[in-house]
């Protein structure tokens, strides 16, 4: 599964392959991602980044992000419905520069 997400398509498009889940539980993990957050928020920083396409994934986005400060955990959630990914990127440190 690990070998196939992330593969590209002789068409230029990349699969993106994951053990499925529930509405639920999407909405427990996205939860827990919040929960997390919450309890981090004195220390770290959190950026949601909405509207990517398809094609950007969290490496894409780690290397342009890393240059502000060191960034600890990305999460990617994806919409199919509208086929736009939005990202949750967290901080240890955010240097405004």
């Amino acid at each position: 599964m690990e070998k196939l997400n992330g593969y590209t398509l002789e068409d230029g498009k990349k699969l993106y392959v994951a053990p499925f889940q529930r509405k639920s539980e999407r909405e427990n993990e996205l939860r827990k991602i919040h929960e997390e957050n919450l309890n981090q928020r004195s220390n770290n920083l959190c950026l949601y980044i909405s509207n990517l396409d398809m094609m950007v994934d969290e490496n894409i986005l780690e290397a342009i992000f890393s240059k502000f400060g060191q960034v600890t955990k990305t999460h990617v959630c994806i919409d199919r419905r509208r086929s736009m990914k939005y990202i949750h990127l967290y901080y240890h440190s955010f240097c405004r520069s």
